[in-house]
């Protein structure tokens, strides 16, 4: 996670359950701490949510939080303990 925090890249597993989008935000629902789980987009999740607007500044948006994987890969932190490198990590991928 070190390196894809320096080189702003995602891990191979990052993209989106609907569209298949790779290199972008997501959002995860509220029960994706374990596997398997519902990630989002930022366009999927404007859908889902009946068309609200999604800034890049949004976190909680509905019942989705951001999906930040562990260092390892095999897991997502909870929105209320990510470290704050990987939460920075995330707030500049593009939506």
């Amino acid at each position: 996670m070190k390196d894809m925090i320096t080189k702003l890249e995602t891990p191979e597993n990052y993209k989106c359950s609907h569209c298949k989008s790779t290199g972008c935000k997501l959002w995860g629902d509220m029960g994706m701490f374990m596997f398997p789980s519902t990630f989002l987009c930022a366009d999927c999740l404007r859908k889902k949510n009946q068309g609200k607007n999604i800034k890049k500044e949004d976190n909680i948006i509905g019942w989705f939080a951001p999906a930040i994987p562990y260092e390892d890969g095999y897991g997502y932190w909870d929105f209320n303990e990510v470290p704050e490198d990987d939460y920075r990590w995330w707030k500049k991928l593009p939506l």
